[in-house]
């Protein structure tokens, strides 16, 4: 099953965000394939300051499927960041709600957290 994802939390600090990075690699011991997640507006910007240990964990998901891990854009310029693709550290890319939703059409399954 393949499997598109959004998170829409403010803090790396909530639980719902420990909760949907087990979600997601359960899924991948499972056999599913974790297509694509998608950071929405202030989990953009959580996600570029997430402890070590939490990065390491988002990069390993990415590269066990080649998940492409998308930040919002616009989440990102609300916190007054602009970052360019090239700037970003692995595994996070930039984009807008576009990707994401060619992305929900190309999965089985959407889930939000």
């Amino acid at each position: 099953m393949r499997i598109c994802a959004m998170l829409s939390l403010k803090s790396a600090a909530d639980l719902r965000w420990q909760i949907a990075t087990d979600w997601l690699e359960a899924a991948q011991r499972k056999g599913h394939r974790v297509q694509f997640v998608f950071f929405y507006h202030a989990a953009a910007y959580a996600a570029l300051n997430l402890a070590e240990a939490e990065s390491r964990r988002w990069q390993a998901l990415a590269q066990h499927d080649d998940a492409v891990l998308m930040l919002c854009r616009t989440g990102l310029a609300q916190a007054g960041l602009s970052p360019s693709e090239a700037t970003l550290p692995e595994p996070w890319r930039l984009g807008g709600l576009s990707q994401y939703l060619a992305a929900m059409q190309a999965a089985d399954r959407v889930v939000s957290f």
